[in-house]
C-alpha cells in the first residue's frame, strides 16, 4: 500500500455524537487514495499499520504518532457514506450482525492458505500470536516458519476481532512481559481453545518488565527465542500455572534489596528507594510493606553494577551483583555516513592517525562495552569547532541512558554517585588549574582506571559499585590538566578546526537527532579494525609531550635544575642528605623567587610549602631515615636521604652529624 499525502480526498473524524453506522463501512474501492500522511515525514513508515483480511483487502489503517510528548494512535477507516477515509474503527452491519474486524497480517495467512489449498497439503501452517503490530514485524524476521498475528485496539478488542480464521490450527501464544499482556493471553486462550491446539509460551523470570518481540532480546540471554517456543507447554497444563500476581504492586519480584547501600530498586521503575520511602510510597497497600517484601522473598544482593552482556544478578569479585544495564536502541545497521566522516576529516585534518585512534577507542566501545578501558580520551579546540557533537552521537549510539555529562564542580564534589548506572562519563569543559591539580587528578585517577567504585552518594552509607565505565573529556584550554611524566590515564588531541558555521551547526545537529543516521555510525564502528590498537596504554602525541613538559610544578623544576647544577641550596655537594624544613626556608629566602613583602612566590604558579618539598624529594627517589630524628650541628632533623640511602641508614648519628650541612638563607628567611 503507497501512502501519497498528494491526493487523499474526504478525510474526516469521526463525530462521536453520530452513530457510526451513519458511516456505513466497508472496503475501500481500488481508485480511492490511501489515507494521508499526518505526521512528520522523516517518520518510518511502519508508523502506519495496513490491516488486511485473507483476500488481501483493506478494511482499515492504524496510524501511531510519535512525534508528540504521548504516543497517539489513529485508526482510519472507509466510509461508503461520505465516499473517503474517517477517524474511526469500523463497525460492519449486514442485517443485524455485526462482521468482526480483521486480525493484523491475515494476508499472510490468506496466501497460505490458497497453498495449502493448491497442494492439499495436511499439515496446517503454525501460528504465533503476539500483541502489538510492530511485535508482530519483529517476529517475522525471527520466526521463519509460523505465521505471526496481531489484533487491533489492545485488550479491549480482543472479542471483537476474527478469530476464526486460524481455526484448527497450532497456535503459540507470545505474552508482552507485563500483567496486561498476560491477561490479554489468557483471554485468547479461552477463546482459541475450542477451535484451536493452544501452546503458552513461558517468559523467562529475568527478562525486564513490559519486554516484548519488538525488544532487542537481553545480552545476558544464552538461548534463542525459538527454544522458548519449543519449551511451550499445551494450554491445558499452562492456563493454572499462569501468573500474573507476580506483576502486582508489591510484587517480590520486582524489587532487589541491595545490602551494602541499604536501598531498595524497584525493578520496573529503575529507582532506588530506602527503607522509610518504600514504607511511605505503599502504606495504603500496606502498613509493613518493607518487612513485607522482605519475609516475601524479594531478592537480595551485596551491591550494583552496570555491566553490558551480563544478567541482570550475577556474581562477580565474590559479590551478588544487581545489574541495571539498559542496552541500546541503536542496533547498528549499514546506513550511508558520509556526513559522519566528512565531520571527523573536518576535525581532525590531515592527522589520519589520530582520526584512525579516535575510532579504534569508539569501536572498542562498541565491540567491548563490557571491557575496561583504562584512559580518558580528550578533545580540545576552540569553542564551537563540533567537539560536544562528537560526544552527542557517541551517546545516541551508546544509548543516552548508558551515559552522563559533568561538569568541573561535579568532579570537585565529595559525593560521587553520578558513577552509579552511567557506561560513559563525558567531562564537559575540563579545565584542572595548577593549585587543584593534585585534588582533582587523584579523584580521576581510580575512576578512570578500576572497575570497582567507592560510591559516596547522599543520605546512603559508602558503598561499591561495578562498571567498566568509560571517560572522555571536552576543553577549550591548551592546558586542561597536568599530567606527569609517567601518565597512563589521558590520551590528548589538539584539534586546529575552525568554528562551525550556522548551516553546518544545523546540518550536523539533523544528523546527531536522526536514529537511522545513528544506526549507520554504529554499524561503522561494529565493523571497525581493533587490529593495532592498544587497550591498556593510551597514545602518546606531541600535545600531550607538552602538556607533560608543561606540567610540571614549578617548585619541582627550581629544585631540579639546582640539584643537578649543586647550586643554591645545594652548593656544598650535601647531596645525599636534605631536611624539608631547611630547603623550604631556603626557598622562601631567594630573592630571585620569592617576593618578601607578599609573603608569596613572584610568579602565581610557584607553590612551596614543606609538604610541597618532601613530595618533591619522594618523587625523585628519596626515603626518610629509619632513625625518625638525627642529631646535627643544629640541632635533632628529621633527614631524608636523596642518595645512598642504605649507606646512610648503616651510618651513626657522628657521620651524619659532620656530613649534613643546612643550606644558606638570607636574612628574610625567619620571616617566611
Amino acid at each position: 500500500m503507497t501512502f501519497d499525502d498528494n491526493k487523499y480526498i474526504n478525510v474526516e473524524k469521526a463525530d462521536n455524537k453520530k452513530d457510526t453506522t451513519d458511516y456505513d463501512f466497508g472496503i475501500p474501492p481500488k481508485t480511492q487514495p490511501s489515507p494521508p500522511f499526518l505526521y512528520n515525514k522523516k517518520q518510518k513508515p511502519n508508523d502506519l499499520y495496513t490491516y488486511k483480511n485473507i483476500n488481501g483487502e483493506i478494511e482499515f489503517v492504524i496510524f501511531r504518532d510519535n512525534t508528540k510528548i504521548e504516543k497517539q494512535i489513529k485508526p482510519y477507516s472507509y466510509s461508503r457514506a461520505i465516499k473517503g477515509w474517517v477517524n474511526k474503527l469500523p463497525k460492519i452491519f449486514e442485517g443485524n450482525k455485526e462482521y468482526k474486524r480483521t486480525l493484523y497480517k491475515a494476508e499472510v495467512l490468506g496466501d497460505t492458505i490458497q497453498q495449502e489449498e493448491k497442494t492439499k497439503s495436511q499439515n496446517l501452517c503454525e501460528v504465533i500470536i503476539c500483541e502489538g503490530e510492530k511485535a508482530c514485524i519483529s517476529a517475522e524476521n525471527i520466526f521463519n516458519q509460523p505465521i505471526i498475528l496481531s489484533w487491533s485496539n489492545g485488550t479491549r478488542s480482543i472479542n471483537k476481532s476474527d478469530w476464526s480464521v486460524i481455526k484448527d490450527r497450532k497456535v503459540y501464544l507470545w505474552p508482552d512481559n507485563d500483567k496486561e499482556g498476560f491477561e490479554a493471553m489468557l483471554k485468547i486462550g479461552k477463546i482459541l481453545s475450542k477451535l484451536n491446539e493452544v501452546y503458552w509460551v513461558e517468559i523467562p523470570d529475568d527478562f525486564p518488565l513490559k519486554w516484548d518481540l519488538a525488544d532487542p532480546v537481553p545480552k545476558f540471554y544464552e538461548g534463542e527465542l525459538q527454544d522458548l517456543l519449543d519449551k511451550s507447554e499445551h494450554w491445558i497444563k499452562a492456563k493454572d500455572k499462569v501468573d500474573t500476581k507476580k506483576f502486582d504492586l508489591l510484587n517480590p519480584f520486582n524489587f532487589v534489596w541491595i545490602e551494602e547501600s541499604m536501598e531498595m530498586f524497584i525493578i520496573d521503575e529503575d529507582v532506588y528507594r530506602n527503607e522509610k520511602q518504600i514504607k511511605a510510597r505503599y502504606r495504603k497497600h500496606n502498613k509493613n510493606a518493607f518487612n513485607h517484601l522482605l519475609e516475601k522473598g524479594c531478592r537480595i544482593v551485596d551491591s550494583t553494577a552496570f555491566y553490558p552482556k551480563r544478567s541482570p544478578i550475577f556474581k562477580h569479585d565474590g559479590k551478588q551483583l544487581l545489574n541495571a544495564w539498559k542496552p541500546s536502541k541503536i542496533m547498528g545497521s549499514n546506513k550511508d555516513i558520509t556526513w559522519w566522516k566528512k565531520d571527523l576529516d573536518r576535525f581532525f585534518g590531515k592527522d589520519d592517525d589520530e582520526q584512525h585512534y579516535y575510532n579504534q577507542v569508539i569501536a572498542h566501545l562498541i565491540q567491548y562495552p563490557d571491557k575496561k578501558l583504562p584512559f580518558c580520551h580528550h578533545k580540545g579546540g576552540i569553542q564551537g569547532n563540533g567537539k560536544s557533537q562528537k560526544d552527542l552521537v557517541v551517546a545516541g549510539i551508546v544509548g543516552m541512558q548508558n551515559t552522563i555529562v559533568i561538569d568541573n564542580e561535579t568532579l570537585k564534589s565529595s559525593f560521587n554517585d553520578y558513577l552509579i548506572n552511567h557506561l560513559v562519563v563525558f567531562i564537559e569543559e575540563l579545565n584542572v588549574s595548577a593549585k587543584e591539580k593534585a585534588d582533582m587528578m587523584n579523584r580521576l585517577k581510580n575512576p578512570i582506571v578500576l572497575e570497582k567504585h567507592v560510591i559516596n552518594k547522599k543520605m546512603t552509607p559508602v558503598f561499591k559499585h561495578y562498571c567498566p565505565t568509560r571517560w572522555f573529556s571536552n576543553s577549550n584550554h591548551i592546558t586542561p590538566v597536568y599530567l606527569e611524566t609517567s601518565d597512563r590515564r589521558f590520551a590528548m588531541y589538539w584539534s586546529d578546526s575552525p568554528k562551525w558555521e550556522k548551516d553546518y551547526v544545523k546540518e550536523m545537529l539533523t544528523h546527531t537527532e536522526n536514529p537511522d543516521d545513528l544506526e549507520g555510525v554504529k554499524y561503522f564502528y561494529q565493523q571497525y579494525s581493533l587490529k593495532d590498537f592498544d587497550n591498556t596504554h593510551p597514545r602518546m602525541n606531541s600535545y600531550k609531550q607538552s602538556l607533560i613538559v608543561n606540567s610540571e610544578k614549578k617548585l619541582y623544576n627550581y629544585l631540579d635544575n639546582h640539584y643537578e647544577e649543586h647550586t643554591g641550596p645545594f652548593k656544598h655537594n650535601n647531596i645525599d642528605l636534605i631536611n624539608v624544613k631547611d630547603l623550604d626556608r631556603h626557598i622562601k629566602s631567594d630573592p630571585q623567587v620569592w617576593n618578601h613583602s607578599t609573603s608569596r612566590a613572584f610568579d602565581s604558579q610557584f607553590y612551596c610549602s614543606e609538604t610541597e618539598v618532601f613530595n618533591w624529594a619522594i618523587s625523585r627517589g628519596g626515603r626518610a631515615l629509619t632513625k625518625k630524628s638525627v642529631r646535627t650541628k643544629l640541632g635533632k632533623k628529621n633527614l631524608i636521604a636523596m642518595k645512598n640511602i642504605e649507606r646512610w641508614n648503616n651510618e651513626g648519628e657522628g657521620s651524619i652529624k659532620d656530613y649534613y650541612t643546612p643550606p644558606t638563607h638570607s636574612k628574610h628567611a625567619d620571616i617566611c
